[in-house]
């Protein structure tokens, strides 16, 4: 892991490791729960996980070692994606029945 903290001071040391911070980056990439639900297991609020999931995404993204491959070099790469797996799942839908009572009737003028 990265310890990156150049130019900057710190008023109140984190009460969790770095390790435990990239911890629970990792809990909201994967599972993308809630700052709420995070902030409940680890015993912080939710500003605090948030300002966590923030610095730790930040030291990542000036990383070197954690870039993903750009455009063009995805472009050049022989890979070819064989198989294509799409979890597609239906919940159907209830509609109301349609009852008398429940629309309002309209009285049309008849235009002989």
């Amino acid at each position: 892991m990265c310890r990156v903290a150049v130019g900057r001071v710190e008023h109140t040391p984190s009460k969790l490791s770095l390790e435990n911070q990239f911890l629970i980056t990792l809990e909201y990439s994967r599972e993308y729960r809630t700052y709420f639900h995070i902030g409940q297991s680890w015993g912080l609020n939710e500003s605090t996980v948030d300002r966590i999931i923030t610095k730790i995404e930040n030291i990542l993204i000036k990383s070197k070692s954690f870039r993903l491959p750009g455009k063009k070099q995805l472009l050049k790469s022989s890979n070819e994606i064989s198989v294509v797996i799409v979890d597609v799942t239906e919940n159907p839908i209830e509609r109301p029945k349609k009852n008398r009572k429940n629309s309002t009737v309209a009285k049309r003028k008849s235009t002989h």
